[in-house]
C-alpha cells in the first residue's frame, strides 16, 4: 500500500474481480477468481508505452510436430499459471484497492508487478520469459520470436510458446526433465502430455507397424460450432462447396468501388494472377526455410514450387512476356529472384494433381477426397 506521490496527477486505475468456471463439463469443475485492471483508462506515455508482444504462428507448431515425429523427440506440454503476474513493470502505476479489501481511505495500491488487464501485461510477461530462456542459454528464432532452441553435445531442446502455453520437445528425455525442473523453479507451471494446445487437439500415437505419428484435429471446436448454430440435425455433404454452382458477376454502379476500399492486387490475366500467387508462396517458402534453420533442420537443396499455369511458369524462369507484364509491381518478381539464388526451383503440375485446389475450388466428391488423402488428412 502507498500514498500517491505529491506530483502524481493521475487517479488510480479501477479494478474488478472476474469470476469464471473452467472444465464445466467435467466432474471436477474449477472455480477461478481473477483481479483485472481496467486498462482502457491508461494513457500512452504516462503509464504505458510499448505494448507489442509476439505470438507464435500455427505453421510453427505444425512444423515442430513434424520435426518431433521425424527425429522421434520426446514431447511435453506446459501451462504457466497466472503468467501475466510475473511481468516486471517499468512504469509507475497506481490502482484503486480491490473490492473487499480493508484499506484506509486515501491509500492506493502501487503495482510492483504486472496485472491482467493492463495494456502492457502481455509484453511484460514475454520479456520475463524471454530473459529466463536466455539465462538457460537458449537461442531465439529469427523466423518466429516465440521459438527457442538449445543444443549441446548430447541433446537438443526446442520450445515454442503461445502466450502462457508451451510445447517443448527434446532428443534426450533426461535433458528435457532437467530443463522443466529449472522452469518450475522460476514459474508455477502444470506439465502434461500433449493434448489440447491453442485450439488444436494433438494425438501422439504409434501405428501397427510401430511407426510413430502425430495427428492434429479440431473435432471439439467443430462440434461447438455446430451446436452454436443449431446444425446438429443438418444433412452432411461430401464436399464443402457444390461444383455445379456458378457464380454470377453482379452489376456494379458508379459507387461500387466504395464497397472495396482495399485490394491486395489487381490482375489483368490468369497468368498474372498465378505469378502474383507464386510470389506469395515463395515468401512462405523463404520463411519456412528460415524456421527450419532456426530449429536445427537446415534445408540444403532448393525447395520445389509447383505451378499449374505454363504462362506464369515461363514468366518466373525468364522475362519473355516483358511488354505484356511491364505493369506488374516489382515486388512480385520475388519468385524470379529466389529462383536465381537457388532457394527454390519451379516445375509444372497438372491441374488435376494440384493439391491447393481443395482450398480454392469446388471439386467433385471423388476428386475432393483424393486431394485431402494426398494432403495426409484422415478421418478422426
Amino acid at each position: 500500500m502507498a500514498t500517491r506521490e505529491a506530483n502524481w496527477q493521475h487517479e488510480g486505475h479501477r479494478v474488478e474481480w472476474v469470476f469464471s468456471v473452467k472444465d464445466q463439463t467435467s466432474n471436477k469443475p474449477r472455480f477461478k477468481a481473477r483481479l483485472c485492471a481496467k486498462g482502457f483508462s491508461q494513457e500512452k506515455g504516462v503509464d504505458y508505452d510499448e505494448i507489442f508482444s509476439p505470438t507464435t504462428r500455427y505453421d510453427s507448431i505444425r512444423i515442430l510436430l513434424a520435426t518431433a515425429v521425424k527425429n522421434n523427440y520426446k514431447m511435453l506440454q506446459f501451462d504457466v499459471r497466472t503468467a501475466f503476474l510475473y511481468g516486471d513493470l517499468h512504469e509507475t502505476i497506481y490502482m484503486d484497492p480491490p473490492e473487499g479489501a480493508n484499506i484506509s481511505d486515501g491509500q492506493v495500491c502501487r503495482l510492483q508487478k504486472s496485472l491482467y488487464g493492463l495494456k502492457q501485461a502481455s509484453r511484460c510477461w514475454n520479456e520475463k520469459f524471454n530473459q529466463f530462456m536466455f539465462d538457460q542459454r537458449f537461442r531465439r528464432g529469427e523466423a518466429d520470436k516465440c521459438v527457442y532452441r538449445k543444443s549441446c553435445s548430447k541433446s537438443t531442446i526446442i520450445l515454442i510458446l503461445y502466450v502462457d502455453d508451451g510445447l517443448v520437445v527434446s532428443s534426450d528425455e533426461a535433458s528435457l526433465y532437467s530443463f522443466l525442473d529449472e522452469l518450475v523453479k522460476q514459474f508455477e507451471i502444470t506439465v502434461m502430455e500433449p493434448g489440447h494446445f491453442v485450439g488444436m487437439e494433438i494425438l501422439d500415437e504409434t501405428d501397427e507397424g510401430n511407426n510413430r505419428r502425430i495427428l492434429i484435429h479440431q473435432s471439439s471446436y467443430i462440434r461447438r460450432m455446430i451446436e452454436k448454430f443449431h446444425m446438429q440435425d443438418a444433412t452432411p455433404v461430401g464436399t464443402p462447396a457444390d461444383p455445379h454452382v456458378r457464380l454470377k458477376k453482379p452489376d456494379y454502379d458508379d459507387h461500387s468501388e466504395d464497397s472495396y476500399p482495399y485490394r491486395e492486387a489487381v490482375t489483368l490475366s490468369t497468368t498474372e494472377a498465378e505469378y502474383v500467387a507464386a510470389s506469395e508462396a515463395t515468401k512462405e517458402v523463404t520463411w519456412i526455410r528460415q524456421f527450419l534453420d532456426d530449429i536445427g533442420e537446415p534445408v540444403q537443396e532448393p525447395t520445389n514450387l509447383k505451378m499449374d499455369n505454363q504462362g506464369a511458369l515461363c514468366l518466373v524462369k525468364n522475362p519473355v512476356f516483358h511488354k505484356r507484364t511491364k505493369h506488374v509491381d516489382i515486388k512480385y518478381h520475388y519468385t524470379r529472384e529466389k529462383l536465381e539464388e537457388g532457394t527454390i526451383s519451379v516445375s509444372f503440375v497438372p491441374s488435376d494433381l494440384e493439391l491447393a485446389d481443395v482450398f480454392t475450388k469446388p471439386t467433385p466428391r471423388d476428386h475432393f477426397h483424393k486431394l485431402i488423402f494426398n494432403l495426409g488428412m484422415r478421418k478422426c
